[in-house]
């Protein structure tokens, strides 16, 4: 139909510019690097050369950017191929990253984290002038390089949406600027929108083509659901770029090791965050956390070594249950009394946890085996976690219906697009 026809064309007019305002985003977020470990001053007093080898890896990974979109917007030109114009500069918005020794998480200070009391109320330190300075000064750096690539590339976002737009060339320069500023991850969601939009279009355009006559009483189409299945929303985590060079996989995972927090189930996931980050000085901890109302909480990002299971950190995922399960003895830890509310996890818990764990071993290939590969940390350590009272049959019952539930095609097609989302794979 025309109509779709003219959708589709105008949507992909937007995926090449988004694209190219991705490309522009991920070398304006390695320049801003090469800005902040000239200005870091605080933090960085006193160590010359580890900064002069910072400032000299963000100059590699700004360059190599730049190159990936140089090709790309060459591709795009010679080829005229949206498609091949996609799949040339988005693996380009996952940043470089530097090849490093990987992290030895192991070398850690041996504590388990479930033996430690949870903390309410947490001050919040002031930062210093110095720090407010850099912050404002990489900001309004990211805001004035975005602008102007945005008028050098002559890329414009804003008018290809809003008519109205079109003769305000200045304005769209300086939106599309903080837009490209901003950087590539907003961008990046955007672009797989509306990839994903134009799916749909064709999709439609498919199903609305006149069926060929028969003999037969032609019968009305069955239009399947859209409703995802699998339907796990994933970010990277909590802060997922300061890991960008840091606690590196030396390859996919092959184990999945479940815990509980050991923390009162009514604190909340924050709370959870600063006692691993804050209080034991660890860079990251679980690679997920379930909420007792069901909510899935991620924190570390799946492609690097958590922090959760001392001697398999560097080839397992860690997700924890919210909560005290220890009900086992009367030493302090022990939530026997209640002490630490609920005695087990609860019934959204447990269907989220498997939820995420079957994920995973799709995902990642893992076995269901619940003697080596999906194992409670006790098995990977001697230690209580996670409690006496947590339920694995339970729990190992919901994984395997849902493992098999997501065996069909349509759940595997969405399975297979979370390998192009990024912070997922090595």
């Amino acid at each position: 139909m025309p109509d779709a026809a003219q959708a589709q064309s105008a949507i992909d007019l937007v995926i090449y510019t988004l694209t190219v305002a991705a490309g522009l985003s991920l070398v304006i977020e390695r320049i801003l690097e090469v800005f902040k470990h000239f200005t870091d001053f605080e933090s960085k007093r006193g160590d010359e050369g580890k900064r002069n080898e910072q400032v000299k890896q963000s100059l590699r990974s700004a360059y190599d950017s730049a190159q990936q979109l140089k090709k790309a917007l060459l591709k795009y030109k010679t080829s005229r191929n949206i498609d091949d114009f996609i799949a040339t500069v988005e693996p380009a918005t996952q940043a470089a990253i530097p090849e490093r020794r990987v992290m030895d998480i192991d070398e850690m200070d041996d504590q388990d984290f479930e033996h430690h009391y949870a903390i309410k109320v947490f001050p919040i330190p002031r930062p210093s002038l110095t720090k407010i300075k850099q912050r404002a000064f990489l900001q309004l750096a990211a805001a004035g390089l975005g602008i102007a690539a945005a008028e050098a590339f002559d890329v414009r976002l804003v008018g290809l949406i809003f008519d109205t737009f079109r003769d305000h060339r200045l304005l769209d320069t300086i939106v599309t600027g903080l837009v490209i500023g901003g950087g590539s991850q907003p961008v990046h969601v955007l672009l797989r929108f509306l990839t994903t939009r134009r799916v749909d279009l064709q999709e439609s355009q498919e199903q609305q083509k006149p069926a060929k006559k028969t003999q037969a009483k032609a019968v009305a189409p069955v239009i399947p659901s859209r409703q995802p299945l699998v339907n796990i929303d994933y970010d990277g985590g909590v802060d997922p770029d300061k890991l960008q060079s840091r606690n590196l996989r030396p390859g996919n995972p092959d184990k999945i090791v479940y815990h509980h927090t050991a923390m009162h189930h009514e604190n909340s996931f924050q709370a959870v965050v600063r006692e691993i980050t804050e209080v034991k000085k660890w860079s990251t901890g679980y690679h997920c956390v379930i909420m007792p109302n069901g909510d899935i909480e991620f924190f570390c990002r799946w492609d690097r070594v958590g922090n959760h299971a001392y001697g398999a950190n560097q080839q397992s995922l860690g997700i924890a249950f919210h909560g005290n399960f220890h009900t086992r003895g009367n030493d302090q830890f022990s939530n026997a009394n209640g002490q630490f509310g609920n005695l087990e996890p609860t019934d959204a818990q447990i269907e989220s946890g498997a939820r995420v764990i079957a994920l995973w071993a799709h995902l990642y290939g893992i076995p269901l085996d619940f003697e080596s590969h999906i194992v409670p940390h006790y098995l990977v350590k001697p230690t209580a976690c996670p409690g006496s009272n947590f339920p694995h049959g339970k729990l190992q019952e919901a994984i395997t219906k849902t493992h098999g539930r997501w065996q069909t095609g349509k759940a595997q097609q969405e399975i297979s697009e979370y390998k192009d989302m990024p912070y997922v794979y090595a």
